[in-house]
């Protein structure tokens, strides 16, 4: 357990795990199997979900079914009470070209406490906690800011990485401007980076990643992450493919001598 201030601690396992303690129990940020032993006798009051993701959830359901209150992102709270039926339906199991959400959806249902808002707020003890709506890594994804005392920290799930990186890319593939996600290669770079403006604009001290290390000058690992997101889609777009089938969705990058010319394509 990593404390950051006097009532916000870290434990670190497979994934980081957000806790706000107090003598009427913890509320948690997302969730992992040994958490009930590092919190102690006081138990785990409430969990709080980032997004879906089976990596965030290892021991839900056991943790929901000793009292825990669980919130979920309203968007995304059929892939936790509604889990049989998303696994049941034929078009998540086969053909996978276009999916979203990604598989990595837990196999069985946990009971829903409340679905969570943009800019829902509460009090835990003292600590005031708001969500933010922070797409990108999933659809519904959502950060919460928690101030305790003069510190502020962000829980951001996998909206970004330590060092102004990302845990993974193939989440960001998602169509746009009239494409499938097959052809979506970063298609969620602009839901992300507005994520990330709004977490800088947010103005923690603190950023908890799911992954990686916490990263402790958030302005600056943003303002990287924006940057590389922005270099990254410059070299596939320089040799993209879709540049013939698709010449339209790279106007922008019309006479740029290091890109390969685009082609007058035969779509409007």
């Amino acid at each position: 357990m990593e404390q950051l201030t006097p009532r916000i601690a870290v434990h670190v396992a497979h994934i980081n795990v957000g806790v706000l303690q107090s003598d009427q129990g913890a509320t948690l940020v997302d969730c992992c199997a040994d958490v009930p032993a590092a919190v102690g006798a006081a138990g785990i009051a409430r969990v709080a979900m980032t997004h879906y993701h089976r990596d965030q959830a290892v021991g839900l359901a056991d943790a929901v079914a000793s009292g825990a209150e669980l919130h979920v992102p309203a968007t995304e709270r059929g892939l936790f009470d509604g889990v049989e039926a998303h696994w049941a339906d034929e078009k998540r199991r086969w053909h996978l070209y276009d999916d979203h959400p990604f598989p990595p959806v837990m196999a069985e249902s946990v009971t829903v406490g409340a679905g969570i808002q943009d800019g829902d707020t509460f009090d835990w003890c003292g600590m005031a906690v708001t969500a933010l709506h922070t797409p990108g890594h999933t659809n519904g994804s959502m950060s919460y800011l928690v101030q305790d005392g003069d510190t502020r920290v962000a829980f951001v799930g996998d909206v970004m990485y330590d060092g102004g990186r990302l845990w993974d890319i193939y989440s960001l593939q998602k169509g746009e401007d009239g494409l499938t996600d097959y052809h979506g290669f970063l298609g969620a770079r602009h839901e992300l980076a507005a994520s990330l403006n709004r977490l800088r604009d947010a103005q923690p001290d603190i950023i908890v990643p799911s992954h990686g290390d916490i990263i402790r000058d958030p302005a600056d690992a943003i303002s990287r992450l924006l940057e590389r997101l922005d270099a990254c889609y410059d070299q596939y777009a320089a040799v993209a493919a879709l540049r013939f089938y698709f010449p339209r969705l790279f106007t922008q990058f019309e006479g740029r001598e290091d890109h390969m010319p685009i082609r007058e394509g035969i779509d409007p």
